[in-house]
């Protein structure tokens, strides 16, 4: 019975625990900055494969995603990575694909990410030369206050011009 009990245990700590083997290998990540990631060699887990990311922004950001399938060696097309359609996503937001064929590019750009944990996934399949790298740009978010105060702030600029602005005639000669 202990045993049982055992097994379901370590089976419930490995459905929490999410796996990010991958992302400790390849991502080079700074807090609220952003960072590099990618899979030099993708053909090491099996076909096809699945590579997550996990990372963690403090206040709200917008991301921007790029992803690029390259091969070490260019020589036939099967080598190389192919993402699996809608298999390339941020959060649960999939990452279009903005180029496709021997070197494929997923793109998304301005994306709103709420302050807390994120994950970037990537599902392809890959031959012997595949691999793939991305870059994550994170950039801040002014918040509704800020904004308000870039308002008021304006509209004073704009006033104090008026104010200022001198009576002018145009004499012509």
């Amino acid at each position: 019975m202990r045993f049982i009990k055992g097994i379901a245990a370590a089976a419930l700590i490995a459905a929490i625990v999410p796996n990010s083997a991958s992302a400790a290998t390849y991502f080079d990540y700074t807090t609220n900055v952003g960072g590099d990631f990618g899979n030099p060699d993708p053909t090491t887990k099996s076909s096809p494969f699945t590579d997550t990311y996990d990372f963690v922004t403090s206040f709200a950001r917008s991301a921007t995603v790029e992803i690029l399938s390259n091969m070490s060696t260019p020589t036939a097309f099967k080598e190389n990575v192919n993402f699996i359609f809608n298999g390339v996503k941020l959060d649960a937001t999939v990452i279009p694909a903005t180029e496709t064929g021997q070197f494929e590019r997923r793109y998304l750009a301005n994306f709103r990410l709420p302050a807390g944990a994120h994950q970037i996934l990537v599902r392809g399949s890959a031959g012997v030369d595949g691999q793939y790298t991305g870059t994550l740009s994170l950039a801040g978010v002014p918040e509704p206050t800020t904004w308000a105060l870039m308002i008021l702030g304006m509209g004073a600029i704009g006033g104090a011009m008026r104010r200022r602005a001198a009576k002018t005639t145009v004499a012509f000669a």
